[in-house]
């Protein structure tokens, strides 16, 4: 398994990059959704824009897909976005405007939401 350019130490049994602090280095945030039955692709699109448009400067990627059901037991959609650090996804997260895209175009389509943030 390649885990790519950083080399990754495990403590704790989580996985750090070498040289980052405990608390410190950019979060990476992974969603995966599965849209209720009747989900329109325009609905997913509006979620999309929505999103990729909300104004936060210590975002710097963000990445929203389908997923291409190459297996079985996947998601419907998968959306990744790095912060700065660890104070960053948190001030993401009560942000005003993430919140109310989220209620306004997240909620009335997701059937289940899963959540995850990494260190990278």
């Amino acid at each position: 398994m390649n885990g790519g350019p950083a080399r990754r130490l495990v403590n704790g049994g989580r996985a750090r990059r070498a040289g980052a602090s405990r608390l410190g280095g950019m979060i990476r945030s992974v969603i995966m959704v599965d849209l209720k039955a009747g989900t329109t692709d325009e609905q997913v699109e509006a979620l999309r824009e929505a999103l990729a448009t909300v104004p936060f400067e210590r975002r710097r990627a963000f990445t929203f897909g389908r997923d291409r059901n190459l297996v079985d037991n996947t998601v419907d959609i998968v959306m990744i976005s790095d912060f700065d650090d660890e104070q960053a996804y948190r001030d993401w997260s009560v942000d005003d405007e993430h919140r109310r895209v989220s209620a306004e175009y997240l909620r009335p389509i997701a059937d289940h939401v899963t959540r995850g943030q990494i260190i990278i």
